[in-house]
């Protein structure tokens, strides 16, 4: 995991402290000198799991703020041995790895990570399955890509979800039912990464913070300015085009569209996210982002949602209040905003949600 030098910012109270020394001046919160004796913020990037994870928090000084840090880096450690797909020594890869037809143990944490990603995909049915290794590798989306034929897709199919992987979650224990059957946990990684990371900073006293990793944010407390985090959602046709903003005071932002990652084959631009109830990927309309408290279900909403396409993704929304949901539609053309009710409180930076 390549890891940034930290760096170091004053805060404005810091910033007022500094010049009130260079002109003599004494003021509260700061010494003699004009040094500040208030929080610090600290910025640090680091690669992890093929995205850049970028931190940015608050603690009282430099050495607080450094231990915070690094207790993030080791959270996304730790979720990089349990999830990554890459690492032939994670436990994602074990399970994935378990002899056909054998009744094998999952670890305990894995199983806790299925059986909570299981109960948030259950709120949009068939409408995301971690259980899709078969048909990733069936469209080669790790590769250079490739169009199945129809009898290839069946197969491909018939080894996803259930068919392939037989799974009890109370008793933690797997079978494996297909060779071709494995687990793809692309589609939760980042939200449980961002959950373990939050849980850390709460741990070292961390209220104010901002953690971005790949097209997912999380956000704790207030800014360095007092007020709600500004989150730019950039638009599906460019991403360094901002479209719309959101305003966030806690919780997670997640997004997910096909221009994220695809690959070109036979003419077709073929997204990364696929439909397990068709096997074939979801056609590229746009964008989706859900907002929500928890950064685990932020990420299995976004994905699953953007399966069932603009209308019924803003219905599911109106419908779950306690859930934003934004949708950028781009089918005729041009980019057209449109969002659930649970969302409108992220809208205006007074009322930024979801406040708790």
């Amino acid at each position: 995991m390549g890891i940034s030098a930290p760096r170091f910012r004053r805060s404005a109270a810091g910033a007022r402290c500094l010049l009130a020394g260079l002109v003599g001046l004494a003021l509260a919160g700061c010494d003699f000198t004009g040094a500040q004796r208030g929080p610090v913020w600290i910025d640090r990037k680091a690669d992890a799991m093929g995205s850049e994870l970028q931190m940015s928090l608050e603690r009282p000084d430099r050495a607080a703020a450094l231990a915070a840090s690094e207790s993030v880096l080791s959270a996304v450690g730790a979720a990089d041995a349990l999830l990554s797909p890459n690492r032939p020594d994670s436990r994602v890869s074990e399970l994935n790895q378990v002899p056909l037809g054998v009744t094998s143990p999952i670890d305990p944490d894995l199983c806790r990570t299925l059986r909570e990603v299981g109960g948030f995909a259950e709120e949009v049915p068939g409408a995301f399955d971690p259980v899709i290794g078969s048909l990733v590798d069936a469209w080669d989306l790790r590769g250079d890509g490739r169009v199945p034929s129809v009898v290839e897709l069946e197969g491909a199919r018939r080894a996803a979800g259930n068919g392939g992987m037989q799974l009890d979650l109370e008793r933690c224990t797997a079978q494996r039912l297909s060779a071709a059957a494995a687990f793809e946990p692309w589609g939760f990684v980042k939200g449980y990464t961002l959950r373990a990371a939050r849980d850390s900073l709460l741990r070292h006293g961390v209220h104010s913070a901002r953690l971005s990793f790949g097209e997912q944010v999380l956000v704790l407390g207030p800014t360095r300015e007092g007020g709600p985090w500004r989150l730019a959602i950039p638009s599906p046709e460019d991403k360094k085009e901002e479209v719309f903003t959101l305003w966030l005071a806690n919780g997670s932002a997640s997004t997910s569209s096909q221009s994220n990652r695809y690959v070109q084959a036979a003419g077709q631009t073929i997204g990364h996210i696929l439909d397990p109830r068709t096997g074939t990927p979801v056609p590229g309309w746009g964008s989706l982002t859900v907002v929500a408290e928890d950064p685990l279900r932020a990420d299995v909403l976004s994905t699953a949602l953007f399966v069932l396409a603009p209308d019924s993704a803003v219905a599911w929304g109106n419908r779950h209040p306690d859930v934003g949901v934004l949708v950028l539609d781009r089918r005729d053309g041009a980019v057209r905003p449109r969002w659930s009710d649970g969302l409108r409180p992220a809208l205006d930076s007074s009322t930024a949600m979801p406040l708790r």
